[in-house]
């Protein structure tokens, strides 16, 4: 039925539809085949032929000229955090490690692991204010803070968990976003302006290989 009923439409479209209107419109479908036609094509040269590969001195370059650009649209917080069961018995040596945050501490804190909810221990991670409450709910953004100007590790607790938390930096909302958090933004950058010159460069190969072939003259 729906088949029937389209077709049945497009033959009375032709019939009642003005010729401009017609015109217009075979206008806009052939302008829509070439686009796609063109636009699978560049896709697949992409994938086939294009490196997005980018250096991270690139990154690093590219984050330094243009720092002004990037802003936090939240607080962030440079962490590592530990989550586990409020009656795990090595608490109390976990705590401690995980105060120190030596390397060794860090390494044995690793091998206990298995015993964490959740953790983050050898890869500091930075993350926003409203995510780190999500982790930590008993969090008080106000007092941590407040706190962070006398101290790095907190603890909390509720009936379930606890929650061992090293902040080693903070950015606040507005300020320039450190290079980690906007690390990836960088590289789509860099990968949209090298796949721009990449057609651009493609796009003057085939024209001159086409009028070096006299597939294609130019005539005043």
């Amino acid at each position: 039925d729906n088949w029937a009923i389209k077709n049945l439409i497009y033959n009375q479209s032709i019939l009642h539809l003005h010729d401009s209107i017609q015109k217009k419109l075979t206008k806009m479908v052939e302008n829509y085949k070439f686009q796609l036609w063109i636009n699978t094509y560049r896709n697949y040269l992409s994938k086939s032929n294009f490196n997005n590969k980018i250096d991270s001195l690139d990154k690093i370059d590219y984050y330094n000229k243009n720092k002004i650009n990037f802003k936090l649209k939240n607080d962030f917080y440079n962490v590592s955090y530990i989550i586990l069961p409020s009656k795990n018995n090595n608490l109390k040596m976990i705590v401690s490690r995980f105060r120190n945050f030596s390397s060794n501490d860090i390494f044995f804190l690793d091998s206990l692991n298995y015993q964490f909810n959740e953790f983050t221990i050898n890869k500091k991670v930075w993350i926003n204010k409203n995510n780190l409450t999500k982790k930590i709910p008993s969090l008080n953004i106000s007092t941590l803070n407040y706190n962070l100007k006398k101290r790095d590790f907190f603890i909390f607790k509720d009936s379930l968990q606890v929650y061992l938390l090293k902040v080693f930096d903070f950015r606040k909302y507005n300020t320039t976003a450190p290079y980690e958090i906007v690390e990836g933004n960088i590289e789509r950058i860099l990968i949209n302006k090298k796949k721009l010159n990449f057609f651009k460069n493609f796009d003057k190969e085939i024209l001159d290989d086409a009028i070096q072939t006299k597939k294609i003259e130019f005539f005043p």
